[in-house]
């Protein structure tokens, strides 16, 4: 993300746009990160003329998400503390 922020050549901004749209925002993409319709729709409708703030929106919705939901529930999750504990044989799916 810092290197499309900081890319001042037009071209290749919108190059790297799409790199990131295909990789993370696209659904089924291979990193899809989880976005609600809103943010999703927002972040599409910014790659018609990609700029600096086109995925602002995407941004703050996975680091707020993180903040408050996934990453706390992760951190609580039984699996994950067995782990922490060394007790990785009951951790086994």
């Amino acid at each position: 993300m810092r290197e499309y922020k900081e890319c001042e050549d037009m071209r290749k901004r919108v190059r790297i746009a799409w790199k990131i749209y295909d990789a993370y925002i696209v659904i089924g993409s291979p990193h899809e990160v989880n976005l609600d319709t809103m943010s999703r729709r927002v972040t599409e409708l910014g790659m018609i003329t990609p700029h600096l703030s086109t995925f602002d929106v995407a941004s703050k919705r996975v680091k707020n998400m993180l903040e408050n939901d996934s990453y706390q529930r992760f951190l609580q999750w039984s699996v994950y503390r067995r782990i922490c504990l060394g007790d990785d044989e009951e951790s086994q799916f």
